[in-house]
């Protein structure tokens, strides 16, 4: 099945904050058989198992040896000589503006995924582990995915509702996922609630789960007064690190800020003064609203990379479709570290084969999509090198997260 390309007119998000927009993206399709490579960072690869690259929906997953569907469809991810991975790229709901709050307590049947290639947005979609993720996306899909950003801003998102923790806790015991490092974003709108990093806290503590999650902060560099009551970005930095907050989210193409932006330096030469990380959102996805996706350019964290040295940045999604820039830039840094989420299985190769094996983070961008579709093309692009996949799926982020913690 082959779907041509469209271009469309995006609505304008009546939110007033910066999100994705959607443009189609054509799906290629086929198998991929991978050849063996040598690497000088690391653990050998060696030559996997061939696999086919293309299912329909992400229940086709379970086509893999090691993934299986559970009696009610949900996905289960199999491969128990693995130890229990760390999610270090995921996310709970969503509700800022004038949207009404979210209980992260509620247990739901099903998550509705934001970015869904099982049929209920689309049945048309087909899911090949060679491509950025979101090259999934049909028509309608990113139809749906525009309808659920901007009511997250104003009526409260449909999906959101089971965007909640327990249901998170379900689907990581499926996919023997121990831990996730949770990633709030402050997205600055212009009224009602931007406090998505309060709303997350609250809902970790009522759950008594709190102790398998990391939860990162997240500023914008510069907060409206609507919010913050005069408040600088530095001000709220130093509030959440004393809140024992090590860590924060920046996203350039939500913030609408580059990461080279002054104000946003000035937030980062803080950060290293306090020993706090920064996850970034790296590179252009290829659907964001007009021109925001030049916000995360690779050209704009050449700076920040190059004068804030003594502390950890981690490049989320490995620089999306960017990503052989992002791996050319963070192998110049030994304080870079690469997220593996939405990179297809030839990429996640090249990264392993290029870079220092031992700063590669394992992500799933959950709730956008199942936590399984990216460990599966972990799985397969490290076929056959289980110390490989120790690391990545587990025994990196524990270090990183050490190193943060102890700083």
């Amino acid at each position: 099945m082959s779907k041509k390309g469209s271009s469309r007119v995006q609505p304008p998000v009546s939110s007033g904050f910066s999100m994705h927009r959607r443009a189609f993206l054509k799906t290629a399709l086929g198998a991929l058989v991978l050849g063996p490579a040598l690497l000088n960072c690391g653990e050998t690869i060696t030559e996997p198992r061939q696999f086919n690259m293309s299912v329909e929906g992400y229940k086709g997953l379970a086509e893999l040896p090691f993934v299986e569907l559970t009696a009610d469809g949900k996905l289960k991810f199999t491969d128990t000589d693995l130890p229990l991975a760390t999610d270090f790229h995921c996310h709970l709901a969503f509700a800022v503006g004038q949207s009404p709050d979210v209980d992260f307590q509620q247990k739901t049947d099903k998550v509705g995924y934001i970015m869904d290639c099982d049929g209920a947005k689309d049945p048309a979609c087909t899911f090949n582990m060679d491509d950025y993720i979101n090259k999934i996306a049909t028509p309608k899909m990113l139809d749906h995915v525009d309808e659920e950003i901007a009511r997250s801003g104003l009526t409260g998102g449909v999906d959101a509702k089971t965007h909640t923790i327990p249901n998170l806790i379900e689907e990581r015991e499926l996919a023997r996922v121990g831990r996730s490092v949770l990633l709030p974003i402050a997205v600055n709108i212009g009224f009602g609630r931007d406090d998505m990093v309060q709303q997350w806290k609250d809902g970790l503590e009522k759950s008594g789960k709190k102790d398998s999650f990391v939860l990162f902060g997240s500023v914008h560099p510069e907060p409206k007064e609507v919010h913050y009551q005069g408040k600088t970005a530095i001000d709220l930095l130093r509030d959440l690190h004393q809140q024992g907050f090590r860590g924060i989210k920046f996203h350039p193409t939500i913030q609408s800020v580059a990461p080279n932006n002054p104000k946003a330096m000035e937030l980062f030469e803080e950060c290293q003064k306090l020993g706090m990380a920064v996850f970034f959102h790296s590179g252009r996805a290829g659907i964001e609203a007009g021109n925001n996706g030049d916000y995360a350019k690779m050209e704009n964290y050449k700076e920040p990379l190059s004068k804030f040295k003594d502390m950890q940045f981690i490049f989320g999604h490995a620089g999306a479709r960017d990503h052989a820039e992002a791996l050319a830039l963070a192998k110049q840094h030994d304080n870079v570290w690469l997220e593996t989420h939405g990179q297809g299985v030839t990429s996640l190769r090249t990264i392993a084969k290029e870079f220092d094996q031992s700063r590669i983070l394992f992500g799933t961008d959950w709730p956008w999509y199942p936590l399984v579709a990216t460990m599966a093309k972990v799985r397969i692009a490290f076929d056959g090198n289980p110390p490989l996949l120790r690391k990545v799926f587990a025994e990196n982020a524990d270090r990183l997260l050490k190193m943060i913690n102890a700083a």
